[in-house]
C-alpha cells in the first residue's frame, strides 16, 4: 500500500511539475529523437575507442533511464506529442536494439553497428534535408502544433 501510495504521488507531482514547464509538449514530444541522437553519439564514441566498456554501458543505460523518467513526466501529453512518440519510437527503437549492452561489457563485441545514417528515420526531407536537418536540428518528422514548436 505504501508502495503505491508513492507511485501515485511521484505520478502526481511529476504532472504538476510538467504544467510549469512552458515546453511540456516539445519536450515530450521530441523525447524518442534527442534519445536516438545520443546513442548514435555514445556507439560512435566506442567504435572510435573513445568510450571503455563500462563507460558505454553506463551511458547507454543513462539514455534509458531518461527515456523512461520522461515517460512518467509526460503522462498527460497532448496528442500532438503523442502522434510525435509513435513515429518516433520506431527510430529509437531500432537504434537501441543495435547496441547490445551485456555483449560489449562482456567483451564479446569490441564494434556496435550504429552511424549517423541510423538517424535518417527521424528526419524528413530528401538526402539534402537530413544532412541540413542534423547539422540545424530542427527539422524532424514530427509536424507539432506551432503553440509549442
Amino acid at each position: 500500500m505504501k508502495m503505491l501510495t508513492l507511485i501515485l504521488a511521484a505520478t502526481f507531482s511529476c504532472g504538476a511539475f510538467a504544467q510549469l514547464d512552458p515546453n511540456y509538449n516539445e519536450n515530450c514530444a521530441k523525447r524518442y529523437i534527442r534519445a536516438a541522437q545520443d546513442l548514435v553519439v555514445i556507439g560512435e564514441a566506442f567504435n572510435d575507442g573513445r568510450l571503455g566498456k563500462a563507460e558505454y554501458g553506463a551511458r547507454v543505460a543513462g539514455v534509458d533511464s531518461t527515456v523512461m523518467a520522461l515517460r512518467a513526466y509526460c503522462i498527460n501529453e497532448n496528442s500532438d506529442a503523442q502522434a510525435c512518440v509513435d513515429k518516433t519510437k520506431i527510430g529509437y527503437t531500432k537504434i537501441r536494439e543495435k547496441m547490445d549492452v551485456r555483449e560489449v561489457v562482456k567483451g564479446n563485441l569490441s564494434n556496435v553497428s550504429v552511424s549517423i545514417l541510423d538517424l535518417r528515420h527521424l528526419v524528413k526531407g530528401s538526402v539534402g534535408g537530413f544532412f541540413r536537418s542534423l547539422r540545424n536540428g530542427n527539422d524532424n518528422i514530427c509536424r507539432l502544433d506551432s503553440s509549442f514548436e
